[in-house]
């Protein structure tokens, strides 16, 4: 298309980082689905979560195609006046921000519009997830005195806000009483090559394969699962998948797996590449995640998906997986109950399981419609007044032809 809209997407991490979870997969598939009709441009840190080191073979501060889409990983070296530079550049006709508490990705950007300081274009900013009850848990006095204070100055005044769920939308009108317009888009996962489904292993009774995969914070509640799993009999093993967000907590966690009876075994599995995901839930019986809470949880659709049935904390928006049959919802401050549903998950045998896993993907399918996803995203952008005729008009009024930037670098002068 000659004039697509063109949108400048913001967030902390992006590929080829693997430690910074959903929204890193959902941007890529969002990208993917939607660039025939919106052009993109993807601006990141140079480093993957939790890293000291930047991404080897990228040059900071050059774009770089990635997946077809110009990315541009940003150093910390410099990091305001190539940001600066980047929102002064008329590039772009929207700002697409993916956090509400990013300092560099999302506060800073907000905060140079509002003092005028960069070209003010309309923007679109998604929480993901950072404003329900377990994301707001963690460090609370800073994030509320933050909250409380972007509502007095109206930092957010005027954008157009993208929740993944209904949920999400009414936690954004509790904390900064949005009178904003709110589109509701689920997430959605990158297309993936047909392939043949491996076949999943029968479960035997007595005994229980179970897996988390997710990052190692205190949110995810690891260790809410590892006490849980102290007073089950049978034979118990759990691999653990994922990042080192918090190493105080990681050895906490640690220090509890090492108190397991002998009847529990846990085994660090290290960091799961997106690509082995499905590969790993089908080789284990159970997706074990009693997470404190997710706005949508791309872990968990990959889970069911893959037909690997899971125990879920109550705060996701997978609460009627108990009712399809496809595994457990359980309220993680009811350790006695996700003990006891995890004691029917050893006793179960294949039967019963065979049909836990036909349930659990048959859920996944009604539940996340990629083409209604799609879809909502689309709407979403429409929503500030995105159109090709509308974005070429403006460009024209600015004499700008529609090639005139594409080749810039960041931190030049605009």
């Amino acid at each position: 298309m000659a004039d697509r809209p063109r949108i400048l997407v913001l967030l902390p991490h992006f590929l080829p980082g693997e430690k910074a979870g959903g929204p890193v997969q959902s941007i890529a598939a969002l990208v993917e689905e939607l660039g025939d009709e919106f052009e993109f441009r993807i601006a990141t840190s140079d480093r993957d979560l939790g890293d000291s080191e930047a991404y080897p073979g990228i040059v900071p501060g050059d774009w770089t195609p990635v997946n077809g889409t110009p990315v541009l990983y940003l150093p910390r070296e410099g990091f305001g006046t190539r940001l600066r530079a980047l929102l002064a550049d008329r590039w772009h006709d929207v700002l697409y921000l993916n956090s509400a508490f990013s300092r560099g990705f999302s506060i800073a950007p907000l905060a140079l519009v509002r003092l005028g300081l960069v070209r003010p274009v309309p923007i679109v900013v998604a929480p993901r997830g950072e404003l329900n009850r377990g994301a707001l848990a963690l460090k609370p006095r800073r994030k509320r005195a933050y909250l409380r204070l972007a509502r007095a100055t109206g930092l957010y005044r005027d954008v157009t806000w993208h929740a993944s769920t209904d949920a999400e939308a009414e936690e954004i009108r509790r904390w900064l009483g949005s009178r904003s317009p709110i589109g509701v888009a689920l997430p959605f996962g990158r297309r993936a090559e047909p392939a043949v489904p491996p076949m999943r292993p029968p479960k035997s009774r007595g005994r229980l394969s179970a897996i988390f995969a997710s990052r190692i914070s205190r949110k995810k509640n690891l260790d809410g699962a590892l006490r849980a799993l102290a007073g089950v009999e049978g034979d118990v093993e759990l691999t653990i998948h994922g990042p080192r967000e918090d190493d105080v907590y990681a050895r906490e966690c640690e220090a509890i797996a090492a108190r397991l009876p002998a009847n529990v075994r846990v085994r660090d599995g290290g960091l799961l590449p997106h690509a082995a995901v499905a590969d790993a839930f089908s080789r284990h019986d159970l997706f074990l995640f009693p997470t404190w809470g997710e706005n949508f949880g791309q872990v968990v659709l990959e889970a069911l998906s893959a037909g690997c049935p899971a125990v879920l904390g109550a705060d996701t928006p997978w609460r009627d997986l108990e009712n399809a049959g496809g595994g457990w919802v359980v309220d993680p401050l009811d350790e006695s109950r996700l003990r006891s549903v995890l004691q029917r998950c050893v006793d179960a045998g294949p039967d019963e399981w065979e049909s836990r896993s036909r349930h659990a993907k048959a859920f996944a399918e009604r539940t996340a419609s990629r083409a209604v996803a799609i879809e909502a995203h689309r709407q979403v952008f429409r929503a500030v007044g995105l159109s090709s005729g509308r974005t070429a008009a403006s460009r024209r009024a600015a004499g700008e032809s529609a090639s005139s930037t594409a080749g810039r670098r960041a931190g030049e002068g605009s």
